[in-house]
């Protein structure tokens, strides 16, 4: 009888141990439920982050597309432009360079030309004693003259003649500019004395736009305006 008791709680002893195994083995697989879970929500999350890596890249690629067809079109821009630029520095050198030429050929010219107001017909003055008929004695005082300068206010000359009038014809200019008296002379075929003289200069200095009388080789008197 003791012996069959012992064996009784033996068996007792081991169901009780059986059946604490089968509980620790189920929270076990509780617990392997549990991992299996959450190993298949991650990779749904690595799947999902997956598919937005490749919309982001995606869409930085179409960013970077846009990106460089905005600058090649900035470029183009950029260069049209400066060609523009450029053209228009071109063509405004050349009006400059052609306008400096005009300028030197223009200052380089001494010959005598019109004057901008417009030339007035010339007439012929007696020379000798028909000059004197009708007239004042030669003695008598010219009109005066009215020449402006650039810069200076108006000014009057007054000419006068001697008792002994020229035996030579005579011519009257209007100084232009560019004018000296060397100038008149070489053009006129005379000196600076005789134009001096005749005009009862004090000193070689001339304004634009002043009337001087010059020794002319031809045979009459002649009124020119320059």
């Amino acid at each position: 009888m003791a012996v069959a008791r012992e064996r009784e709680a033996e068996l007792s002893a081991l169901r009780a141990e059986m059946a604490a195994t089968r509980i620790a083995a189920a929270k076990k697989e509780a617990e392997l439920m549990e991992l299996r879970a959450l190993v298949a929500q991650l990779r749904q999350e690595q799947t999902e982050n997956h598919q937005r890596l490749l919309e982001l890249r995606q869409t930085v690629e179409v960013r970077q597309a846009e990106t460089n067809a905005l600058k090649a079109e900035r470029d183009q821009w950029v260069a049209a432009r400066n060609d523009q630029s450029i053209k228009e520095l071109k063509d405004g050198l050349l009006v400059l360079t052609k306008q400096l030429e005009d300028v030197r050929q223009g200052s380089g010219h001494t010959s005598p030309r019109p004057s901008d107001s417009g030339s007035r017909p010339s007439s012929t003055l007696p020379a000798g004693p028909a000059r004197r008929e009708g007239r004042p004695s030669a003695s008598g005082i010219l009109p005066s003259l009215l020449h402006t300068t650039p810069t200076a206010q108006p000014q009057v000359t007054v000419l006068a003649i001697s008792d002994e009038q020229p035996t030579e014809p005579v011519t009257r200019i209007r100084v232009q500019r560019g004018d000296s008296l060397s100038s008149l002379a070489r053009v006129h075929q005379t000196s600076v004395a005789a134009i001096r003289q005749l005009n009862q200069l004090t000193h070689d200095g001339i304004a634009i736009g002043q009337e001087l009388i010059l020794p002319s080789a031809k045979g009459s008197f002649m009124d020119r305006e320059r």
